[in-house]
């Protein structure tokens, strides 16, 4: 009877643990504005897009870059497709508009701010959780 007591006390624990934690993040996918030609993107092209050495896309369309401002999304991003950290591509950004040679990407508090900034702007790309809401943006695969 203890035995079956301890049992149900610890499931209850790890019941409620993992109602406090929440749902876990299901990892960043690229979204772009529906007007992008594109379907997929390597990702080495991912990351000259995200660090402006890629400025348009094949069709001549200008990019537009949209991104979080933080969160784990971010930093997952950042680090599989940038390689850099967050603090690091702001950094590379910042010294790129000082220097004339860049403009800083679109920034934003959540994904739905930014899935419709890339909705409405012809040639953006920006990423979220792919769990997350992402109605009236084209996800483009990165292989």
């Amino acid at each position: 009877m203890k035995t079956l007591k301890t049992f149900a006390t610890g499931l209850t624990l790890t019941a409620c643990l993992l109602a406090v934690a929440g749902p876990a993040a299901a990892g960043p996918i690229l979204v772009a504005n529906s007007g992008v030609a594109a379907d997929q993107v390597a990702p080495p092209q991912v990351q000259k897009i995200f660090l402006g050495k890629t400025a348009q896309w094949e069709d001549g369309t200008r990019i537009v870059l949209a991104v979080l401002k933080s969160g784990p999304v971010t930093d997952a991003f950042m680090k599989n497709y940038v390689k850099k950290s967050p603090k690091q591509f702001s950094t590379f950004w910042k010294k790129a508009v000082f220097s004339g040679t860049g403009e800083m990407p679109a920034m934003f508090g959540t994904e739905a701010e930014l899935v419709a900034f890339v909705a409405k702007t012809p040639g953006a790309v920006g990423f979220v959780d792919e769990a997350s809401p992402h109605d009236g943006v084209k996800v483009l695969a990165v292989n």
